[in-house]
């Protein structure tokens, strides 16, 4: 190598990320796909409440197979977990931080699958009242005082 030539080359690419960024560029939303996308997240807000109804009806039907399985409920479980995860994905995306809250713990307490006894079956149970109560009372964010104290006292269940 030569004395005098550089070591290293400095190479400056273009900074197309501040482009989009600023809603220029390629890169930019088109504002009426933007307002398509809000207006159908917003009707889905709308459905939310039945649906996680509907999720909390399976987390229902699959404890009461669970229990009449027994001792092979551990496949039964597994599905009660993706019940849970999937109320507790779509809960803080409609606001519903406390369904949130809750499906974690149930999520949490599922899974590895427990022994399936009396106990384990309240706790589950606890779980699943508190969905229906916060769903029937279309309890929207954290629930406030009581809502919290919901959590802990799931929390402290599953501890």
């Amino acid at each position: 190598m030569a004395a005098d030539a550089p070591a290293c080359k400095f190479i400056n690419p273009p900074n197309t990320l501040a482009k989009v960024k600023t809603g220029a560029g390629r890169g930019r939303i088109d504002p009426k796909l933007l307002a398509r996308a809000e207006a159908a997240l917003s009707k889905m807000e709308e459905g939310y409440p039945d649906w996680a109804a509907q999720e909390v009806e399976g987390l229902e039907t699959v404890l009461t197979e669970a229990q009449v399985e027994g001792a092979n409920s551990d496949a039964l479980l597994r599905r009660m977990f993706r019940h849970a995860l999937d109320l507790k994905g779509q809960g803080g995306t409609f606001g519903f931080r406390l369904i949130t809250e809750i499906a974690d713990s149930l999520a949490g307490y599922v899974e590895p699958p427990p022994e399936l006894t009396p106990r384990v079956v309240e706790i589950i149970q606890a779980h699943i009242d508190a969905l229906h109560a916060v769903i029937g009372g279309g309890i929207k964010g954290d629930g406030g005082d009581a809502g919290r104290g919901i959590v802990e006292a799931l929390y402290l269940l599953t501890d």
